[in-house]
């Protein structure tokens, strides 16, 4: 992956979102992020919809998008709880992406693995140094990408997370940047807003890919990549926070 300065949005990817359907934690519609990406002016978005324990929610973006004149690719995924707990006692997560089925949580690293490989999905690991947010750490991101190179199942890291600190993305580009100069086999990296809120969506960062239609195709173009970080003030990111629980609040209430 390559940084750049400048790009043009027409061509960018976000492998890491959220919406409704992902279990009581996100705010986001698909009309809602629709309409975002119509006004960045993101009119061929590569979007992985990743909610947490379930495949559901992509199709409903993809709707929209043809509603509002996009002509965007949605890489159906999930980001899965795992059984396994990271160095703060916290169950770890992954990421899964071209899936048709949904993962079970709390579904074993061994079982994540054996189901992406059966659905010829894509694993990812996410914010892997932010402990409180489910990050599995470095002992266990090192078995996931020994497991999935053993079982022939492409693996990336996130080497940028919106919702990250800058602190811990260095941490994650620089793991991936030993693992490349120590290892033969080469470890791929990914980027994404991890956007619950519908404002979220295009905050901070991007991956600018070249066209693709399938998982083969989808990994010759990220491994190629190019990163794009947007200048943003980080507190931005907080006040996201907030609202996107304020707005599920709101929700929680109004249900009948």
């Amino acid at each position: 992956m390559r940084p750049i300065e400048s790009i043009n949005r027409a061509g960018t990817a976000d492998l890491h979102t959220h919406n409704i359907f992902s279990a009581k934690d996100a705010s986001a519609t698909p009309e809602q992020i629709a309409t975002r990406l119509a006004s960045l002016g993101m009119r061929h978005p590569y979007l992985g919809i990743t909610n947490h324990n379930t495949v559901e929610g992509a199709t409903e973006v993809s709707e929209a998008c043809k509603r509002h004149g996009l002509q965007a690719i949605i890489i159906p995924g999930e980001e899965v709880t795992l059984s396994e707990k990271n160095p703060e006692g916290k169950r770890g997560e992954l990421i899964s992406l071209f899936l048709k089925e949904t993962i079970p949580a709390k579904s074993s690293i061994d079982e994540v693995i054996t189901a992406t490989r059966t659905q010829k999905g894509f694993v990812i690991i996410p914010h892997m140094f932010e402990y409180w947010r489910h990050g599995v750490g470095k002992e266990m991101a090192t078995e996931v990408i020994r497991k999935c190179y053993g079982a022939g199942i492409p693996v990336a890291v996130e080497i940028f997370n919106a919702r990250a600190t800058n602190i811990n993305n260095l941490k994650a580009r620089q793991f991936a940047e030993d693992w490349n100069k120590e290892n033969t086999a080469p470890l791929l990296t990914t980027a994404g807003s991890d956007a619950h809120y519908w404002r979220e969506y295009g905050l901070r960062v991007s991956l600018f890919m070249t066209h693709f239609t399938d998982r083969d195709s989808f990994l010759q173009s990220l491994s190629k990549s190019k990163l794009l970080v947007h200048e943003c003030d980080s507190k931005l990111s907080f006040v996201y926070r907030s609202l996107n629980r304020i707005t599920r609040g709101i929700r929680k209430l109004n249900r009948p």
